[in-house]
Order: structure tokens, then C-alpha cells, then sequence
């Protein structure tokens, strides 16, 4: 005994009907599909943009000036806030030498400035030490939407120079890039 009937007539007129109606909303759904994932991408692409423009628009930045007093035998290292007041200002050293030498302010305004003090003698010692510009002060701070950013304190021979403001998050993909300790969901576990 079988359960499945085979017909030997042709398929009727409304049997070609619903399967060209069955094709075409394939098709139809497809075709949407592919739209909204368009759109949504056009969506994302401007939303990033807009992130940006606004991040950009509140984001503060630091003048940097050098000063020496020769009474005292100590340089001033000023820090300005140029365009933008933000919430938290930490300057934190990142070699042993200037350990005692950093500098918190947890609310800054435009044109205030932060005066971060170190004894000359420090910095003949760390510019002697290394001969290419090496980074020597971190600058740590936030716009008024809490957004982090860094800036890096550079010394060449006894001349100083601050880069550009980095927002943190690039920062981190950046030092996880160096550590090489990125996540890889498919990597395969390693036995022990």
C-alpha cells in the first residue's frame, strides 16, 4: 500500500498559477530584504557621521607651553584648554623618574591654565636617557558628554611637543593592537 499518489494528468491552469505567484513572492520578499538592508546601512553610515560631527563639535583640546625658570632651576609645563571645557583633566607620568611629578583637575574651563611643575634636572636625566622623542606624560581627559580622550607629552632633546587629542576608545583598539590581545570568537580553544 502506498501513501503518496502520483497523477498521471498535467497539472491544471491554477496549479501554474500558485506557482508563479509562490515565485514571484520569493522574489518580492528578496528583493525587500535587499532594499532594508540598503537602507539600514545608509542609516548607519550617517548616524556614524552624525556621532562624529557631534564628538567633534564638543570635543576640547589642550595648547601645550614650555616655560624654564632659571631662579627656581624648574620647568613649567602649561596646558590650556583652547576651545572646549570639559570635566576631568589628569596629566600622568609614564616613565618612574616623574612618578611624583603629575597633575588633576577634575573641572576645566577655556583659557584656564594647568601648570604642571618638575625640576629641571628630571627632565636633562630623561632626555639623556633616550635619544628618539619618546612619550612622557599622558594627558587624560573628558568633554562634557563623558566622552575620554588622550593626548601624549613628547620629548625631544629638551624640547617638548603635544599630539593630537585621540578619542579613547581608538586608543584601546590601538594598545590591544600592540598587545596583540584581540578577541577572536572562531579561534579554537587550546588544550591544556
Amino acid at each position: 500500500m502506498s501513501y503518496f499518489h502520483i497523477s498521471n494528468q498535467a497539472p491544471s491552469i491554477t496549479d501554474w498559477i500558485q506557482t508563479c505567484v509562490y515565485i514571484l513572492t520569493a522574489i518580492g520578499l528578496i528583493l525587500n530584504f535587499w532594499y532594508q538592508r540598503r537602507n539600514l546601512q545608509e542609516q548607519n553610515r550617517l548616524r556614524f557621521i552624525e556621532e562624529e560631527r557631534d564628538r567633534r563639535s564638543i570635543m576640547p583640546s589642550f595648547e601645550f607651553n614650555q616655560t624654564f625658570d632659571a631662579i627656581k632651576d624648574e620647568v613649567h609645563l602649561e596646558f590650556v584648554s583652547s576651545e572646549k571645557p570639559g570635566k576631568f583633566l589628569m596629566v600622568t607620568p609614564l616613565t618612574d623618574e616623574l612618578y611624583p611629578y603629575y597633575l588633576i583637575n577634575t573641572d576645566f574651563k577655556i583659557n584656564q591654565k594647568n601648570i604642571l611643575v618638575i625640576p629641571n634636572e628630571v627632565i636633562i636625566a630623561q632626555s639623556n636617557k633616550t635619544l628618539i622623542s619618546n612619550p612622557i606624560y599622558k594627558i587624560e581627559y573628558m568633554d562634557k558628554d563623558s566622552r575620554p580622550y588622550v593626548q601624549e607629552l613628547y620629548l625631544t632633546g629638551l624640547k617638548m611637543f603635544l599630539s593630537e587629542p585621540i578619542e579613547y576608545r581608538y586608543v584601546k583598539m590601538i594598545e590591544d593592537r600592540k598587545n596583540k590581545k584581540m578577541f577572536w570568537p572562531f579561534r579554537s580553544k587550546k588544550k591544556l
